[in-house]
């Protein structure tokens, strides 16, 4: 649901833009496939919540993070040691959250163009921590610290600091937060418990949970992502189809987890890595008769091949040197940006694919934070102003003041 933080008269206060001349661009096309280059064999692991901001891993040295977005390319994300990724980021992709490698073991870090903060680990162990996931805002960092008992889920908040999120009953402390809800609520992970594996949910409220498994298999899962509000959760599990591979799953409060198969052909062994704001789309991997490749489920379309959506599209990746497209990690909040890993041309590299038709995108919501308020004024504006036709509301080619009596309109019936 979203919240509204202004009324429509707020939106006089751009009256003032409308005098601004027409803009001409060429049209932009319904469906878009980009590398994400510019560093050593780019693994793209995370998309900021508008879409805009990709981060991830290379094998460049001695910093491996990255930073890329369109119009800058890919930058090395430096701290005082060496980095080895950038796992997450937030809405707007202004923070990032990571892992560096100090002089002495492996840290988590918090980084905001040239400031970083060292999140420092657990308690008690060898000095080791590492960052999974952030909350939207960026207060909330999850992931994964050795402490005194063992490898334990952390829950990092910039007020609070490292914080250990417990154990389910009869583990032995050996878990891994993977995943936190948009609002920083919800944390989602693994446990391991001897030769059972379970995906767990952890609320401030209700501790860690475990979520159980799919029917018929091993008791083999884990979560690894959850949407704005927690209500929906990602990942993988053991079913009877599946065996002692793995099948995604979809979790929610009223259905449990639910099996969502995998690509016809072959054996079942698919995983979801990512969900977007509302849990309508969900991406990750599957295999076919053809091998491994990245994965997009709706309730619509089912499991489906991401090359097939382009080629749906009118894109073939084929065309443009893409060998495959191996495995999604991430998407945006309205469900319209997915980032992954794949080869082009032989090399190991990573996609950005944006496909408009496929997510939940409400246009007054332009910042993609889940509230409509001034901020999505100003994101419109420069989008406006930079030529960059995310602002062309009326979808003529164009940038011109039918552009903003189109988004006040738009935003004047609100988002359902």
């Amino acid at each position: 649901m979203y919240m509204l933080r202004m009324g429509p008269s707020t939106s006089v206060a751009c009256a003032a833009l409308f005098a601004m001349a027409a803009v001409e661009r060429p049209a932009l096309a319904q469906a878009r496939l980009i590398e994400v280059a510019g560093l050593p064999t780019a693994q793209a692991l995370g998309v900021s919540g508008d879409g805009k901001v990709v981060v991830g891993t290379s094998d460049a040295s001695p910093n491996r993070a990255f930073r890329w977005t369109e119009l800058s390319g890919m930058e090395a994300i430096t701290v005082r040691g060496p980095t080895r990724a950038a796992y997450a980021t937030t809405t707007d992709g202004s923070i990032i959250a990571g892992d560096c490698r100090p002089p002495a073991g492996a840290e988590a870090i918090r980084w905001s163009g040239v400031r970083f903060v060292l999140l420092g680990e657990l308690q008690g162990g060898s000095y080791y921590s590492r960052a999974e996931d952030m909350s939207q805002d960026g207060s909330v960092i999850v992931g994964h610290s050795v402490s005194g008992r063992g490898w334990e889920s952390f829950r990092w908040h910039e007020d609070d600091g490292m914080i250990s999120l417990g154990d389910l009953p009869g583990g032995n402390f050996d878990h891994r937060a993977m995943g936190v809800s948009h609002d920083g609520a919800v944390v989602v992970g693994w446990c391991d418990r001897g030769d059972v594996r379970e995906a767990y949910r952890w609320t401030e409220a209700e501790g860690m949970v475990g979520l159980g498994d799919l029917a018929g298999g091993r008791f083999w899962s884990a979560a690894f992502d959850a949407n704005r509000d927690g209500s929906v959760i990602v990942g993988w599990g053991s079913s009877d189809a599946s065996g002692f591979l793995k099948e995604a799953f979809r979790w929610t409060r009223d259905e449990g987890m639910v099996g969502l198969g995998d690509f016809v052909g072959g054996f079942t062994s698919s995983g979801a890595t990512a969900v977007n704001a509302d849990g309508s789309v969900i991406v990750g991997y599957s295999s076919s008769d053809g091998g491994r490749g990245a994965m997009v489920w709706t309730e619509d379309l089912g499991m489906v091949p991401l090359w097939d959506l382009l080629l749906d599209a009118g894109i073939d990746p084929a065309a443009g040197g893409w060998d495959y497209l191996l495995e999604a990690s991430d998407v945006s909040n309205d469900g319209t940006v997915i980032v992954g890993e794949g080869s082009r041309d032989g090399d190991r590299t990573s996609f950005y694919v944006e496909l408009p038709d496929l997510g939940t995108r409400c246009f007054a919501d332009f910042n993609a934070d889940g509230a409509l308020d001034v901020f999505d004024f100003l994101a419109f504006q420069n989008a406006f102003d930079a030529g960059d036709l995310a602002a062309d509301c009326t979808e003529d080619g164009s940038l011109d003041i039918f552009d903003f009596l189109c988004f006040q309109n738009a935003f004047d019936a609100g988002c359902e």
